[in-house]
């Protein structure tokens, strides 16, 4: 399975990392206001807690009571993709305080996305591993992100408190969608997703004590605006000399056919820098429809670019074009390859050619 732990990045909404968004003017003179571009549009709406904004917004900027006195409206083009991660960042952390004690938003975010902490099996046995998961409800039209979120978003990140001698793992990634917001593309999860973690339990547990476990969540769901959001989760178990499936079990299961697995015995991956190109040869024995790749690593391709295929004896070659912002040669490129509804691991050598290789794409 594939596994990871995740740090955040941020794009999309310039206050991306703070407990609430969507806000007006507090204390201290901060306010968030949407910009697009050079000019923001007039047409304001209200989220009921005396919050503003405007259509068509995608960047957020942080602005003093006196917008001459801090920064005026910042048009998208004066920055770069990796710059506008920074300065999210900075107005982040500036503002994480001010933020945290507004529960309007969280009402707001509620109203968005349900989660949920919940458990494979009904107890726990004794130095026995089980899995439990967070589970988002989202809204239509509303995403959350993978553990590479593309060119924008912050994925979601775990801070567990567990029980003495209890640990959890790294949580496993189903494989995401590409979620396109043109120029940009992003990597997420739309609907209903279930995150899951194992916990591996102490052995010298007594039969019959209740184990509570909390998980602190720290999200960030999206549609025309960003919300950033934090919960704590609990739940209790029992402990058991043997425990039998949860009602979410269901869930679990169908959960685990969406991991990305190790590529079957056979298969043979690889990888070559062409011009502006990775070419991503997939020997699998077989033509495979439509494959998509996720890069694990960001800034390594174009998340927004077309990925075409060409056909190849014994299997298919995936054309991902160069991110702009990539610098120097890659060594391996990893990531998630997707073949007929099943995901495999790649994490392969790209191999640096004197030559070109002339190969006839086609668009997926």
């Amino acid at each position: 399975m594939f596994s990871t732990t995740n740090a955040f990045t941020s794009q999309r909404s310039s206050n991306s990392h703070p407990k609430q968004t969507t806000i007006g003017s507090y204390a201290g003179g901060l306010t968030f206001r949407p910009v697009l571009n050079e000019t923001a549009n007039n047409n304001s709406h209200s989220d009921g807690c005396g919050a503003q904004w405007q259509d068509d917004v995608q960047i957020w900027v942080l602005f003093h009571s006196d917008p001459h006195q801090m920064w005026g409206a910042i048009p998208t083009s004066m920055f770069e993709r990796i710059n506008i991660r920074l300065a999210c960042c900075f107005l982040a952390g500036a503002t994480w305080l001010v933020l945290s004690t507004l529960t309007c938003a969280e009402n707001v975010i509620d109203e968005h996305v349900k989660v949920r902490l919940v458990s494979e099996q009904d107890a726990i046995v004794p130095n026995q591993q089980f899995w439990v998961g967070i589970q988002f409800d989202l809204q239509e039209g509303w995403h959350t992100y993978w553990v590479n979120p593309g060119d924008s978003g912050q994925p979601p990140r775990i801070d567990w408190e567990l029980p003495g001698g209890f640990q959890a793992g790294p949580i496993q990634w189903p494989y995401p969608s590409r979620l396109p917001t043109p120029p940009f593309a992003d990597y997420g999860y739309e609907g209903q997703v279930l995150l899951v973690v194992p916990v591996q339990p102490p052995s010298g547990l007594k039969e019959g004590a209740v184990e509570k476990m909390a998980a602190h969540l720290h999200y960030l769901v999206c549609h025309d605006v960003c919300i950033p959001g934090q919960k704590q989760l609990d739940m209790e178990l029992p402990v058991k000399n043997r425990a039998v499936a949860s009602s979410d079990f269901q869930a679990f299961k169908a959960t685990r056919q969406h991991l990305p697995k190790p590529t079957p015995e056979g298969w043979k991956i690889s990888a070559t820098s062409v011009g502006d190109e990775f070419l991503l040869r997939l020997k699998i024995g077989k033509l495979a429809k439509d494959p998509q790749f996720f890069p694990l690593e960001p800034e390594q391709i174009e998340n927004a670019a077309p990925q075409t295929t060409a056909p190849m004896p014994g299997g298919v070659q995936l054309h991902l074009k160069k991110s702009t912002h990539l610098l120097k040669p890659i060594s391996r490129i990893k990531g998630v390859v997707v073949v007929s509804g099943t995901a495999y691991v790649v994490d392969v050598r790209v191999s640096q050619p004197a030559g070109k290789v002339p190969v006839q794409s086609m668009k997926n």
